[in-house]
């Protein structure tokens, strides 16, 4: 009867923890089997992000994913939000752009939760992973409120997943030109302790097309 108890708790904590991580069937079709590692580039990012994952859930460095466009950045954030929740960590998996417009609807005064509930929401979370970060329109409040995110997991020691199209030094500029020293700790929080992979391949969606 007791083991019977313990299941059912341990299967509406698997179910509740699905639920708030962003995943959807989309993500869960993206794991590191499945990712295509089409040139040398690709295969060094795999062998990086697998590497990252086997530490889990002892894994406290953030991992920063960086490529143009239909490179697998997306799919092997995917992969890592997977392993987690087999391994019972909560995560969220979470657009840059939609997360910005979570935490700015908590303005609204029919909001269900407040901005500092949305902001402990992500910077508490157990795995932050922050898709396609600096595609989002800018702001000074984006950097502001990206800056209190990354600088909360990095004083909690929380590992943060980020994939973008822009390296830290193309960040740094486009974040400079709202607020030059918020971006300059920004980036240094986000290289301090990070993983960076770059991936220089050609765009899978595209497989004919050819790298310049």
């Amino acid at each position: 009867m007791q083991r019977r108890h313990e299941d059912k708790t341990r299967a509406k904590r698997a179910a509740q923890r699905l639920a708030n991580s962003g995943s959807t069937a989309l993500t869960r079709a993206m794991t590191l089997e499945s990712y295509r590692a089409i040139n040398s580039s690709a295969a060094e990012a795999l062998r990086v992000v697998t590497r990252y994952v086997a530490d889990m859930p002892n894994v406290s460095n953030d991992l920063l994913l960086v490529g143009p466009t239909g490179v697998g950045k997306t799919h092997l954030a995917c992969a890592v939000l997977n392993i987690a929740l087999a391994r019972e960590i909560d995560a969220i998996f979470i657009s840059s752009a939609e997360m910005f417009r979570t935490i700015r609807r908590a303005f609204d005064n029919n909001s269900e939760f407040t901005e500092t509930e949305l902001l402990d929401r992500y910077i508490d979370a157990p795995l932050l992973i922050i898709d396609d970060l600096c595609s989002e329109r800018l702001s000074e409040w984006n950097l502001h409120t990206l800056y209190e995110i990354i600088d909360g997991r990095y004083r909690r020691m929380l590992p943060t997943v980020i994939t973008s199209n822009c390296t830290p030094n193309r960040m740094l500029a486009r974040y400079s030109k709202f607020d030059a020293e918020t971006a300059q700790r920004l980036i240094s929080r986000l290289t301090e302790r990070d993983v960076c992979v770059l991936i220089d391949a050609p765009d899978q969606r595209r497989p004919n097309q050819r790298m310049e």
